[in-house]
């Protein structure tokens, strides 16, 4: 099992979750299927017992656990619209709290049933949902993790025992066999006295998304629909929605080509600054766009609901936006620059009109 120093900080609903020190307790696992042919709902394959793991694979699961949801999987921090009973998030509670397995396995049955009630099209797949009773930071903190695994085929059948068989759990999660998955955690990061509500937090994970993609967009089914949750805002959320903002604002805006080029330039190095914690819009607006759009930019930055009071900076999800340019023609040529240095100039249009005109700071230095 992979170990990590059990330190002191506080786990809030603006960190990210770190599953290296995870130890199970109890696990089960449901089948999810796809839609049938005619768009009507399949019935759910529910196991009736907890998975009697042999406790070497149980500590290669959780091994394999942290690896599939550490370094190449986003996690996203979210905030539930839907806490009543019957709900994921009170069915998650008792996974998190159950004493017993017949507690255990009632809310994770429930938990799959709203699954597979979520998938409303036949676009999300079928696949294993493994349901995770376990802590971290030594045992002291109690965990619920749901975790679907869409593997690429062989999840058409049930089996005759209708229980999801240990060899299925050891294909999908104890090999390098590649799976899709998406997980939702929940997590009480401190011990709770008697006259304090639980704090319980909540996080998404999807193996679709990494921390070097700006385009932070779960699928709407797993975390709308079944989760009845939405992504917390935070500042590295807040900034990459803010750099997508700005982009699409500088290739729609009517500007020239330099303009536009200058504003990407801009933003880059505006982001990149080190020596401050927060900025604004107004901030940026006011030294990175020209006079004569700024209303438009401002009109464009509210529709995109980026927030006006301030911004935490944080670049975690766009680090390579940051670090990187692009330039892209209608001819497919790609042009890729280091951001916030000034080594482009587009000149203009060629003058038979089909071409653009670019001025490379330096010489040519070699062809590959």
């Amino acid at each position: 099992m992979t170990t990590v120093d059990d330190n002191e900080s506080t786990l809030t609903a603006r960190t990210p979750l770190d599953l290296r020190a995870l130890r199970i307790k109890r696990v089960i696992a449901h089948v999810i299927f796809q839609k049938d042919s005619k768009g009507q709902p399949v019935q759910p394959q529910l196991s009736t017992k907890v998975l009697d793991l042999p406790n070497d694979a149980l500590l290669e699961l959780e091994d394999r656990i942290a690896k599939a949801l550490g370094e190449n999987a986003a996690s996203l921090p979210i905030e539930f619209f839907e806490q009543a009973a019957g709900s994921y998030y009170a069915h998650g509670n008792t996974v998190l709290s159950a004493r017993t397995d017949d507690e255990f396995v009632e809310a994770s049955q429930e938990i799959a049933q709203l699954l597979a009630d979520a998938q409303l099209s036949r676009n999300p797949p079928g696949g294993v949902l493994l349901i995770v009773q376990a802590s971290l930071k030594l045992g002291t903190m109690p965990l619920a993790l749901v975790i679907k695994a869409e593997a690429q085929s062989g999840f058409g059948r049930k089996s005759d025992s209708g229980e999801v068989e240990i060899e299925v759990i050891k294909e999908l999660f104890l090999t390098r066999r590649q799976a899709v998955y998406k997980v939702a955690a929940l997590a009480r990061p401190r011990q709770q006295s008697e006259a304090e509500a639980p704090e319980v937090i909540g996080w998404l994970f999807d193996s679709n998304l990494t921390r070097r993609d700006a385009q932070v967009r779960p699928a709407n089914y797993f975390l709308q629909g079944f989760l009845k949750a939405k992504v917390r805002e935070t500042g590295a959320t807040e900034t990459a929605a803010f750099y997508r903002a700005v982009t699409t604002f500088a290739n729609e805006a009517d500007i020239s080509d330099q303009e536009r080029l200058q504003v990407i330039d801009n933003l880059a190095t505006f982001l990149a600054r080190e020596e401050i914690t927060v900025f604004t819009v107004q901030e940026f607006q006011e030294t990175n766009i020209p006079e004569d759009i700024r209303d438009q930019f401002h009109e464009h930055i509210v529709k995109s609901e980026i927030p006006l009071n301030g911004i935490q900076l944080d670049t975690t999800h766009i680090k390579n936006q940051v670090r990187k340019n692009a330039l892209e023609f209608t001819s497919m040529v790609r042009i890729n620059y280091p951001a916030g240095e000034d080594l482009i100039t587009v000149v203009g249009r060629s003058d038979d009109g089909k071409g653009t005109l670019v001025r490379i700071s330096g010489e040519l230095l070699k062809a590959r």
